[in-house]
């Protein structure tokens, strides 16, 4: 396990404490293991963009933060341009994805 938590530490060190990140891990029957981590996710930037710590608990009747287009976008270029599962993914695809996203945390997006 010291291997895979050196690793961890390489591979993270360039991201702030508490990030959450996306982690997937392969354990084969010879107790070998694979992973990979990806991009911190995008729940974790919404939230600090509206510079709030919690979601709504309640999709579209509570709203907790506001963030604006320009963080939207930001967020979305972000997430196609540092996470390889959604490099294929056109800009505007991403950006009503984190859009979507917003809602149900009941965070507003507004124009300005």
């Amino acid at each position: 396990s010291s291997g895979i938590n050196a690793e961890y530490g390489e591979r993270t060190k360039h991201y702030k404490e508490g990030y959450p990140m996306s982690l997937d891990l392969y354990v084969y029957e010879d107790r070998s293991y694979k992973w990979e981590m990806y991009y911190p996710i995008t729940s974790h930037f919404i939230k600090l963009a509206a510079g709030i710590n919690k979601g709504g608990s309640y999709k579209g009747s509570e709203w907790v933060g506001t963030i604006n287009m320009k963080q939207v976008y930001h967020i979305a270029k972000s997430k196609v341009e540092n996470d390889p599962r959604l490099s294929h993914m056109p800009l505007k695809q991403m950006c009503m994805l984190i859009m979507d996203q917003c809602d149900s945390m009941g965070v507003a997006v507004v124009k300005h």
